[in-house]
């Protein structure tokens, strides 16, 4: 195979990088103490986990021959973001009460499903952040929140990377 010439990485002059994303909640959970949702939370994201499906063959014998046509599609259930968070800490506090929501820590109380899960909508952006690609994420709530705090010494303060992980239904896609 020949080497790649510059010109021919020129031509590639709008690629997609995936360090820009926006999150916007569809749906909220419900319930005191999560008001942090309704208030139109501004949720950016520098990593997210793209939502994966796939689509499970199911074998057909006839006479003697094997057959596979398309079944029902599998999701892998989980997604992570990697977050972005500024000194007022909303998006740490949200994440946080919604975490807590789905289980209390002190009393071990567990809220209905239908009441944590929320609907969200990932919409994936380009250099000029405009969207070009949207995700919608059904019945996601969140099963790890790291703070993304770890020291780095008084030296290299790096900035503040929530971690949420979600675990969610399923998912569409859609090119803007």
């Amino acid at each position: 195979m020949p080497k790649v010439e510059l010109n021919q990485v020129r031509a590639l002059n709008r690629v997609v990088h995936l360090n820009d994303w926006v999150i916007k909640f569809v749906t909220t959970p419900q319930g005191a103490g999560i008001e942090a949702f309704a208030d139109g939370l501004d949720i950016r994201a520098i990593s997210v986990d793209i939502p994966r499906a796939t689509l499970l063959p199911i074998q057909v014998d006839i006479r003697g021959h094997r057959y596979f046509v398309p079944g029902d599609t599998e999701f892998q259930p989980t997604l992570t973001l990697t977050l972005l968070e500024t000194d007022d800490m909303n998006v740490l506090d949200a994440m946080n009460k919604w975490r807590e929501f789905a289980y209390e820590t002190l009393t071990g109380y567990k809220e209905e499903v239908d009441k944590i899960k929320a609907d969200l909508k990932l919409f994936h952006l380009n250099r000029q952040l405009q969207p070009i690609f949207e995700y919608t994420i059904y019945g996601a709530w969140p099963t790890e929140v790291d703070p993304g705090g770890q020291l780095v010494g008084d030296k290299g303060a790096d900035i503040m990377r929530p971690t949420i992980t979600l675990q969610f239904d399923y998912f569409l896609a859609l090119k803007l």
